[in-house]
């Protein structure tokens, strides 16, 4: 069967989108926002009480759970992790991107549980927290039924037994320059001083 392109394009772009997220939180931590609860751990990052998005009732100085560096290391470890993975397993048939979905959503739901910043609460989580379920879900579902459908491996130009039988084959090209012959008209000399004649056509009056 062969390569789906779609397929192959979301294979190709997992592990460069997870990469894109990361650099992209790196904002996050420049314009202090999208932190999480207020901790005690050495890494711990200081938000102005000035902020705007400063939690109110407590104390300036307080330190508070840096959510958007773990997304930075979680993504980075992802990347490394659905290189890995898919050359070991060889996972084709959009599992790599099933593979992304998975670990970059099971990611969200740990740091979007912590985030204090507002959010719409659906049956006591953030609904931030129930997509990021949902994309678990989804990357599981395309695993099982791409499991189930494709039992092959995907038809490529780059398997062994698909390579080219004449590559070492003598090219016979009908390009000879030996056998090259120029038939335009060759150059007329110009003599300095000569006067300048036309071979156009004059017409009935004698003007050309």
């Amino acid at each position: 069967m062969d390569r789906h392109p779609l397929l192959e394009l979301c294979r190709r772009l997992a592990p460069g989108l997870l990469l894109a997220q990361a650099f992209g939180r790196f904002g996050n931590w420049f314009n202090h926002e999208l932190y999480g609860l207020p901790t005690n751990l050495p890494w711990g990052l200081e938000i102005e009480s000035d902020n705007a998005a400063f939690p109110p009732g407590l104390a300036e100085g307080t330190l508070f759970h840096p959510t958007f560096l773990y997304e930075v290391i979680w993504n980075g470890l992802g990347v490394l992790f659905i290189l890995w993975i898919g050359r070991r397993l060889q996972l084709q048939w959009g599992k790599v991107f099933a593979v992304y979905l998975i670990w970059y959503s099971a990611g969200r739901i740990l740091w979007e549980s912590i985030r204090i910043d507002p959010s719409e609460i659906i049956l006591g989580l953030r609904s931030n927290v129930w997509a990021a379920i949902l994309g678990v879900v989804v990357g599981i579902a395309i695993l099982i039924i791409q499991t189930r459908r494709h039992t092959a491996r995907e038809a490529t130009p780059y398997a062994p037994g698909r390579a080219r039988k004449d590559v070492d084959a003598d090219v016979q090209s009908q390009n000879n320059l030996d056998e090259f012959v120029d038939v335009s008209e060759p150059p007329v000399e110009v003599t300095a001083g000569a006067p300048a004649t036309s071979a156009a056509p004059a017409d009935e009056s004698g003007s050309r």
